[in-house]
């Protein structure tokens, strides 16, 4: 009986755990130790007594997390070159609906219906709306390669843009599933050094949009607290605790 149960338990679990991303955790097993937060780092004692707070959280993070490298003038010229030949409709429409492809509840957030798919999908306007946007930002990254300091604040301030529509339970999983879904269509029908070319592109892009969007979460998120604490200008007698100064807790 015990190892019946055993059995039972040990199939749920892994299916539980194939059930998600587990085509990209492959193909990006080594690229994942670079954007992502290395759990058995150790954790400085003075560091971890010094930030208690949600700041920590962010710095940590981006700390534990390893930059990636700038990219090299023949990539660059690769990335161009690789580019000027893409059908560039064709890529933004595949890009995104292998996103919804791993993450179907990502549609809400796009304005989209859950029941849409396939050729109905990819004809959309909303859905069409989005995926000219994404090559318009794709074109202005590919004209500024030679300015990487621009790249990269343009990465932070798209991070940042993101953070401000509060999409409901963002999950840090979807970075690689953005990440994965890019790079695969992207470069998938080019030689190799252009695709790790662009991989090394998509790495940093992500990175800074990733670090933008944590930064503005966490400005919102201390913004709302202070909300939170409202000063009491009312010195009426039901109010006389509050006459000097002090403040209310909602």
């Amino acid at each position: 009986m015990g190892n019946k149960n055993t059995n039972v338990k040990n199939q749920t679990n892994s299916a539980r755990a194939s059930r998600r991303c587990s085509e990209f955790r492959s193909k990006s097993s080594v690229s994942d130790a670079t954007d992502r937060m290395s759990l058995n780092a150790p954790v400085d004692s003075k560091l971890n007594r010094r930030r208690s707070s949600s700041v920590a959280a962010v710095s940590i993070g981006r700390n534990n997390t390893m930059k990636p490298k700038r990219l090299a003038p023949r990539q660059c010229n690769l990335i161009i070159k690789s580019w000027s030949r893409t059908n560039k409709a064709k890529v933004g429409k595949d890009i995104f609906e292998a996103i919804f492809n791993e993450a179907e509840e990502l549609k809400a957030a796009f304005g989209l219906s859950l029941s849409m798919r396939g050729k109905r999908l990819r004809s959309d306007p909303t859905f069409i709306a989005h995926t000219d946007l994404f090559i318009d930002t794709f074109d202005f990254v590919i004209r500024h390669l030679d300015d990487l300091p621009l790249v990269i604040e343009n990465a932070e301030q798209l991070g940042r843009r993101h953070a401000t529509l509060n999409i409901e339970d963002f999950r840090p999983e979807y970075w690689a599933i953005f990440r994965e879904c890019i790079i695969e269509n992207v470069s998938n029908e080019e030689d190799r050094e252009t695709q790790i070319a662009w991989r090394q592109l998509i790495l940093m892009l992500i990175f800074h949009m990733r670090f933008g969007y944590d930064r503005e979460l966490l400005k919102m998120t201390r913004a709302s607290s202070n909300r939170c604490i409202t000063p009491i200008h009312n010195t009426g007698p039901a109010n006389e605790e509050y006459a000097n100064g002090e403040y209310l807790d909602l």
